[in-house]
């Protein structure tokens, strides 16, 4: 018999975990509020963290117990949005995704269900990318980087689960590209950095992408660019302009 779905939850008081909790009973989910990570035999769902600030141990002692219990397992973390160098720290810790508060409850159903739908595959990778999507990914393919930088941007806020990283990856590849054309070097490092942050976590093969072949790609840009300076990025070769690596099954 199947074992019942469920989630951890850390919360920081009573009435985060209330609203996080009344959400999962209605979609028939358990919720397991401040129980240690060492002590839960099977995987969760999802793992759902709350921030406090940057000089508070607890929150950040419970994420990187549950990184590194389940490596794989999504974790969301959330707290406020002034609060920059908590959110940049749960990002280091290994949180798949850092929210504000206010977003964190307007959208938790939403990603609760989004993540609980199947057991199987709780990233979402499995999926084929959405109809939205595939259209900045072909105008991605076509160099037209500044408009797949729209279409992206509204699939990567539509999706709740890991996947959204590969869209946010892609995104921010073509934008380094963009200023590739334009001549502008540190807009290009900066975003190819970003983009290289985003997709390493992604899964090898990601929403019938070769995620493996987009990383090495990316790194092939970055070390041709570095190569090259700011005062040499007119000769960058367009050979190396990139086109999305569709998996293709042998």
């Amino acid at each position: 018999m199947r074992e019942k779905p469920f989630i951890l939850v850390y919360p920081r008081d009573m009435l985060s975990s209330t609203a996080i909790t009344a959400a999962a009973q209605k979609v028939g989910v358990r919720a397991l509020v401040d129980v240690p990570p060492d002590v839960v035999e099977s995987t969760p769902q999802v793992v759902v963290v709350e921030m406090g600030s940057i000089t508070e141990s607890r929150w950040q002692d419970r994420l990187r117990a549950v990184r590194e219990r389940w490596p794989s397992v999504p974790v969301l973390a959330f707290g406020p949005h002034v609060d920059t160098a908590a959110r940049r720290r749960a990002r280091h810790l290994g949180a798949t995704q850092v929210l504000s508060r206010h977003r964190f409850h307007h959208e938790w159903p939403q990603m609760l269900a989004a993540y609980t739908a199947s057991q199987e595959d709780p990233t979402g990778c499995r999926d084929r990318p959405s109809p939205v999507a595939l259209e900045g990914l072909a105008l991605f393919d076509r160099g037209a980087y500044y408009e797949c930088h729209e279409l992206l941007e509204e699939a990567w806020r539509a999706e709740p689960r890991p996947c959204r990283d590969l869209y946010q990856g892609v995104l921010q590849f073509g934008i380094a590209m963009y200023h590739i054309r334009r001549g502008h070097y540190a807009g290009a490092m900066k975003m190819l950095r970003r983009a290289e942050h985003n997709l390493r976590n992604v899964p090898a093969l990601c929403l019938g992408i070769d995620v493996a072949r987009l990383r090495a790609a990316l790194q092939e840009v970055r070390d041709t660019l570095q190569a090259l300076g700011p005062e040499r990025i007119h000769e960058f070769p367009e050979t190396l302009f990139p086109r999305i690596p569709y998996h293709v099954a042998s």
